[in-house]
This record gives structure tokens, sequence and C-alpha cells, in this order.
């Protein structure tokens, strides 16, 4: 068809500020570099938190640097609703690991999405050459 229906409806943004508490570190949405997604999903910045306004198909995609001190386990993982959807743990010696998610998923308005991360020196680092966070929407 071509018109507005071939639009990609897309956020891809990231938090300004390195996650570098100790336990999981909620990442922040602060920054944004697009949002066609503003009639689609909510955003909260300071907590990361993306609220459903319309049900349909999402890709939600991910990727982060997280530090260790020693030789130990780096995590990361989306939560739906609260609870943990996909899950990503690497172990290994001291310095930077990357971080991945990529899934699909059927959500309901009123469903929420957030990221998280957890290393013991940064949890993170900030975006946007080295954490970035987009959703697609699918329809």
């Amino acid at each position: 068809k071509g018109g507005a229906e071939a639009k990609p409806f897309l956020f891809y943004g990231g938090c300004g500020s390195h996650g570098r508490a100790k336990g999981w570190n909620n990442y922040c949405l602060n920054g944004v570099w697009r949002n066609d997604l503003a009639k689609t999903v909510s955003r909260s910045a300071s907590s990361g938190i993306m609220t459903i306004k319309q049900s349909g198909f999402y890709r939600i995609n991910t990727h982060g640097i997280t530090l260790r001190k020693t030789a130990e386990n780096a995590s990361s993982r989306v939560l739906i609703d609260g609870k943990v959807k996909d899950l990503s743990t690497q172990y290994g010696q001291t310095g930077w690991t990357e971080m991945y998610h990529d899934l699909t998923l059927p959500l309901t308005k009123g469903q929420t999405i957030q990221l998280q991360y957890m290393g013991s020196n940064y949890a993170f680092h900030a975006w946007a050459t080295h954490s970035f966070y987009t959703l697609e929407f699918l329809h």
C-alpha cells in the first residue's frame, strides 16, 4: 500500500546515566533518538517502564555492557508486568560483557515492559554507543 501503514513504528532510546548501584538496576529511558510510539506506548523516563496503550505484537531488542570486578555473573532481564520473561546471565572474569535481548511478544493494553541489569561494578554503561533499547510495534 505504501501509506501511513508502511511507516516504521519504533521507539529507540536509552539511559543517559550509568547504572552503578549493587543488585538489579532499572534501565531508565531518559534518552530518546526516535519515538513513533507515543500513541501506542507510554514511557516513564526515570523507571524505564513502558506501558502498552494498544494491543498487538511488539519486538523488544536491547543491548548493554556490564562490568564485573572479579570472576562472577553479569545479568540482564526483561520484565513483563513485573515478572521475568527473558533472562541472560554470563559468567566471566573481570571486564566488560555484552548482554542482549531480542524477543517478539503479543502484549495487551495495560501490560508493562521493563529492562534491568546487574553487575558488581557497572550494572550497565550509559547509551548511545554502549547500550540501547528498541521497541517496535508490529501490529
